[in-house]
């Protein structure tokens, strides 16, 4: 198992995050890995509903775990593909009136045999590479967001 935290402080309310964090369609705009998001239950915006996402070459099933507007917001892949187990959970914390703290962290489970560890390693530091990434473009948008409403 490869586990990580990634955090981005954000000045901010927490809405103005959470309209691209608890929005999957929107989830594309922060992440660049994300080419596509399907959403077969309507919005992925409660426990269970699921979502599939496009990134990495990859279609990607999804259950949602965690939906708390504006604080929480967890998934889980599904499915017989690669990866075993990979787990998200996107957390909101205020330190302040407009100042967050947003981690994303993240379990990961390749289930190759016999690489696992190094395949784990491997696949783990590059989506933390991308998630550390995407936390900084979820800042930039969302500041930019609130002076917008703002102004």
């Amino acid at each position: 198992m490869y586990s990580f935290k990634e955090s981005v402080s954000i000045e901010a309310r927490p809405e103005t995050v959470w309209a691209f964090i608890g929005d999957s369609n929107r989830w594309g705009e922060w992440m660049k890995a994300i080419r596509k998001v399907e959403l077969p239950d309507g919005a992925a915006d409660a426990v269970g509903k699921r979502r599939r996402v496009g990134a990495a070459g990859l279609l990607l099933d999804e259950v949602i775990t965690h939906y708390d507007a504006p604080d929480v917001f967890g998934y889980s892949v599904r499915g017989p593909v690669a990866p075993k187990h990979h787990q998200g959970l996107v957390r909101i914390e205020r330190l302040g009136e407009k100042q967050l703290e947003v981690t994303y962290a993240t379990d990961l489970e390749t289930g190759l045999p016999l690489v696992g560890r190094l395949a784990n390693r491997l696949v783990g530091g590059g989506l933390r590479r991308v998630i550390r990434r995407s936390l900084d473009v979820l800042k930039r948008l969302s500041e930019a967001s609130e002076r917008e409403l703002f102004s």
